[in-house]
């Protein structure tokens, strides 16, 4: 964790974690800038420019090279001259799941300045300046679409004065069958006078016989 933070300068972690890396990650700081303080005031050993001993005792704990080299050559100078306090552990709330305590530990040198008056309140946002609606050139667009349509509805009037002609026809076979009617009634006349005649046949052998029919009859 020391390494990732003097890598990212600023990690997110639990705030037990974040409370045991801060003294630890001082330590290894204050090391560094006391290594850099000796290399500046000359009181290295002879024939040496850089001081070999605090390397090593920080190589012993942080075994990335770059990372060493980072915290001597970068970080070192950044807080030179700052007594102490190289951290800064900021809480971040609760998380999801096991509802772990949250917290951010960054070097103060490398993150936002934050010294001054502390601001609860936000400021509130300037009102945005209304837009202008511009006069849409729709309407004119649409009107030739109602002109188009008119002449639909106009179409529509034919048709209806075609059917017309199509319902008087009925009538006129209706005054068509009206005489066939009548002329079919002398045939029911003639049907009821056949019979009369056949009576009229039938009555005729009621007549008086002649004699010799009348012999015939008394012989028998």
């Amino acid at each position: 964790m020391a390494s990732s933070l003097f890598q990212h300068k600023k990690i997110s972690t639990t705030e037990a974690k974040a409370k045991e890396l801060r003294a630890f990650a001082e330590q290894l700081i204050t090391r560094a800038k006391h290594a850099l303080q000796r290399e500046q005031q000359g009181l290295l050993p002879q024939g040496q420019t850089i001081d070999i001993h605090n390397r090593r005792e920080v190589y012993r704990s942080i075994r990335n090279k770059g990372v060493v080299q980072e915290l001597f050559d970068t970080i070192a100078p950044a807080v030179l001259n700052r007594p102490g306090g190289y951290t800064r552990i900021v809480k971040l709330g609760t998380r999801r799941g096991d509802a772990g305590r949250i917290a951010m530990i960054e070097l103060v040198d490398f993150s936002a300045s934050r010294d001054g008056v502390i601001r609860l309140r936000r400021k509130k946002a300037a009102p945005k300046p209304t837009a202008t609606v511009k006069p849409v050139a729709a309407p004119a667009a649409a009107a030739p679409v109602v002109e188009e349509v008119a002449p639909m509805v106009e179409e529509v009037a034919p048709m209806v004065e075609e059917v017309t002609p199509i319902v008087e026809a009925p009538v006129e076979v209706v005054a068509e069958v009206a005489p066939a009617v009548e002329e079919a009634a002398p045939v029911e006349v003639v049907a009821e006078a056949a019979p009369v005649a056949d009576e009229t046949t039938a009555e005729e052998p009621s007549e008086p016989t002649t004699d010799s029919e009348e012999s015939k009859e008394n012989a028998a």
